[in-house]
């Protein structure tokens, strides 16, 4: 299980944007220094898990032009309470190089496969299936729906 934390807001973009991954034991969030959560909200952080992500993933690191990128296939889906919603997408992830060369493999893996560009995230998708949420992107510990 890996606890993701992902920037949000201005400074962050839809093709570039920080994560910090951490793996976990447990389904408790891990509130410490490997994320940015205590600096930006304090040490009282109490937060409980309002959806879960269950995928199977797969992973190449192709070159493309001399770029680095790793495509990643995620199958699966975003469970909150009694309310689900498929998973099925493939993330291309500049390691190095030129970022150009992102959207030339993406266009040769939509000429062999039926596929379509797409921006919502995982977890919009695990937002969008326990409603509107305040600015944060999680809440203070509340029931689960």
């Amino acid at each position: 299980m890996t606890q993701t934390v992902k920037a949000t807001g201005s400074s962050a973009s839809l093709f570039a944007r920080s994560e910090w991954e951490t793996p976990l034991i447990t389904d408790t969030p891990l509130l410490d220094h490997s994320s940015p959560l205590q600096t930006e909200f304090g040490t009282d952080l109490d937060v409980a898990p309002q959806f879960d992500v269950q995928v199977d993933r797969r992973v190449w690191n192709p070159s493309e032009n001399g770029s680095q990128i790793e495509v990643v296939v995620d199958q699966g889906t975003v469970i909150s309470g009694e309310r689900r919603t498929p998973i099925c997408e493939v993330e291309l992830e500049l390691k190095d190089g030129d970022r150009q060369n992102l959207f030339v493999l993406a266009r040769r893996i939509e000429a062999v496969a039926p596929v379509r560009f797409g921006v919502q995230s995982k977890a919009g998708r695990g937002y969008q299936l326990i409603g509107p949420t305040s600015s944060t992107p999680f809440s203070p510990r509340a029931p689960v729906p």
